[in-house]
């Protein structure tokens, strides 16, 4: 078998961590920035009035990141792909008002919209697929006109290629696109209720991308439940194994970024219902970006001798708690992996993972 040090040649780890949403206008407190921030590099921004873009901006940049801001509001008619007759104007004001307050250097890029194809099926008067194509485009072109060479990203349904898996038709993005993404939860159902599932709807998506224009694969991560209570251990640990097997895709596919959906609605996906499953993201949000969080912060190295998914013990009688999971071998660093104290995850340094 290929060495982690051949691995590690030949695949990137993702360069970017973030919560989708964690500054959305109207999604729980509409601003989460300061508590992501510890596992986070990059956040979602969204606003209802510049005095509350500027806040959110300034708030990220001073825990020493950038954001993506969502301007599906700013370019796109109400859960629609069809442009809003003055987006050109709507993002001349953007960016002049970025300018004015020294805000650009903040901006990492644009999330353009959610889902566009799957929001013209739903939607009562259809542009049709090239339609949506064409508008992607000409929101894309003008974000590179008034902004200059940033990010521009956009995800997609499961719909779209149901439909790419039954005719072999589907146009994707343009290649003003550099990042993108595609959406199937383990919450949904009998959809994607297999790894083999939602890995079948990445490799769809990924033929549809054009990485020799730089275009890169983002993951979303499977971090939601319905539901506003607690969800059961059970439930969170096949949350937490789907969320390993896209860290898999990660390598596979060298995605530039993974972003976890546990702040886009409070209480409902995992802020307050997934407390085990929020250790363990933050946990892999501050391995990608280098945070200083718990005891991800100077692991230090003990027990040599240990077994998976059994209570560690060193020579010393000290308990450690009990090996849950590794990450993939060559994924980040491979002398990182799991263990579970009291509930919690934190990454300890041993031996490399060979599970």
């Amino acid at each position: 078998p290929q060495s982690s040090n051949a691995q590690m040649a030949v695949v990137q780890k993702p360069m970017y961590f973030g919560f989708y949403a964690d500054a959305m206008h109207g999604s729980g407190t509409g601003n989460y920035i300061n508590a992501t921030a510890k596992a986070a590099n990059v956040h979602f921004i969204s606003f209802s009035s510049y005095s509350e873009l500027k806040t959110k901006i300034l708030d990220a940049a001073a825990n020493g990141n950038q954001v993506l801001l969502m301007v599906e509001g700013q370019i796109f008619e109400w859960q629609s792909a069809q442009l809003q007759k003055l987006y050109v104007e709507n993002l001349k004001l953007l960016s002049q008002f970025l300018t004015e307050n020294d805000l650009h250097k903040h901006v990492l890029g644009f999330y353009v919209i959610d889902e566009p194809y799957y929001k013209d099926d739903q939607a009562s008067t259809h542009l049709g697929e090239q339609g949506v194509y064409n508008n992607l485009k000409a929101a894309a072109l003008e974000l590179n006109r008034q902004f200059g060479n940033k990010v521009i990203a956009s995800t997609e349904a499961y719909f779209a290629l149901d439909k790419l898996a039954n005719t072999g038709q589907w146009m994707g993005f343009p290649t003003e696109f550099n990042w993108l993404g595609t959406n199937c939860y383990l919450a949904g159902g009998s959809i994607c209720d297999t790894n083999e599932k939602f890995a079948h709807y990445v490799e769809l998506f990924y033929s549809k991308m054009k990485p020799e224009s730089g275009q890169r694969l983002f993951l979303t991560l499977d971090n939601y439940w319905s539901g506003n209570t607690t969800i059961d251990s059970a439930t969170q640990a096949r949350l937490i194994e789907r969320t390993k097997f896209q860290l898999d895709l990660a390598n596979k596919y060298n995605a530039v970024a993974l972003f976890s959906f546990l702040y886009q609605t409070d209480g409902i996906n995992g802020l307050e219902s997934l407390p085990i499953v929020k250790d363990f993201i933050f946990d892999i949000g501050a391995t990608v970006t280098g945070k200083n969080i718990a005891a991800s912060a100077n692991p230090k190295p003990f027990c040599e001798n240990w077994q998976a998914s059994q209570t560690v013990t060193c020579e010393n009688g000290q308990t450690i708690g009990r090996i849950t999971s590794c990450l993939p071998q060559g994924f980040y660093n491979p002398q990182y992996w799991h263990k579970e104290m009291n509930g919690s995850f934190s990454h300890i340094a041993g031996p490399p993972c060979n599970m």
